[in-house]
């Protein structure tokens, strides 16, 4: 027997994750102290969260 997910757990992820992915757009370069003057650090952020989203969406049905 499988137990139903409350729907707003998938929310809460949800907004978890876009959270964390402009925190780490707007300030990751002052926390990690990265160099990016060719802004590779931020494209490979972004593609690794559509990523995500097109594997969740994937995953889910």
């Amino acid at each position: 027997m499988v137990k139903a997910r409350p729907a707003w757990s998938e929310g809460v992820m949800a907004f978890l994750a876009i959270a964390l992915f402009v925190a780490l757009a707007a300030f990751g370069r002052e926390y990690f102290g990265w160099s990016d003057p060719s802004g590779q650090v931020q494209i490979a952020l972004i593609c690794s969260f559509i990523f995500g989203i097109i594997a969740g969406l994937k995953a889910k049905g």
